[in-house]
């Protein structure tokens, strides 16, 4: 039988099994070869670095892509042709993903159009900089902020706490997670007004 080994945390101060960290190489004989922050520390820290600099990161990838030799682009595209007829089932598993990310698109410019037509403020994010937005100010982007209820749906793409229709505007600050149920049931209702959330509800 297999034993389950932990290690505290260094960023929430938690002892979790080596399984919720990432591994890294080992420094000397000695480590463990596990990074000192968990895996929900490292999230957090990566969307908060995202966030931070944003505009030059890609930038630098912009200069990345202008600046590669063609060899070396050769070489690159034998390399990926090569990996992709060795994991065929990554493969299809990463066109899968890339049809739900258009969707994803389909969808962003379908809410800048909401907002462009009820003449509301657009800061024009994406939903990746949405989901980094949330976890920067302590938000899981897969759990409800109003029913505190797992998110099923395959993107959590938010409700508007100001409805564009009574003069929210379409901007990240204005944007939280709400599953399907509570985004349907609040609909263009002011929140705590006209609409309360179910977790904050008084049960007689």
């Amino acid at each position: 039988m297999e034993t389950i080994r932990y290690k505290k945390c260094s960023g929430c101060g938690i002892v979790k099994p080596f399984s919720d960290y990432h591994r890294q190489k080992p420094k000397s004989p000695s480590s463990n070869g596990i990074r000192p922050k968990c895996k929900e520390c490292r999230k957090v820290d990566c969307a908060t670095d995202y966030i931070n600099r944003k505009d030059f990161i890609k930038e630098k990838q912009k200069i990345y892509r202008e600046n590669l030799p063609p060899e070396k682009y050769d070489k690159m595209r034998v390399r990926i042709a090569e990996w992709e007829k060795a994991n065929p089932e990554k493969v299809r598993a990463s066109a899968k993903k890339y049809r739900q990310s258009a969707s994803v698109s389909r969808y962003e410019d379908y809410q800048r159009r909401r907002a462009l037509l009820a003449n509301a403020p657009c800061d024009g994010h994406t939903m990746k900089e949405l989901h980094a937005h949330w976890l920067h100010h302590g938000f899981d982007p897969n759990t409800c902020s109003y029913c505190d209820a797992p998110i099923t749906a395959k993107t959590s793409i938010g409700d508007h706490v100001i409805p564009l229709s009574k003069g929210g505007d379409h901007m990240m600050d204005n944007l939280v997670p709400a599953c399907l149920s509570c985004n349907s049931s609040k609909c263009d209702k002011l929140l705590h007004e006209e609409w309360t959330p179910p977790k904050d509800r008084i049960v007689a």
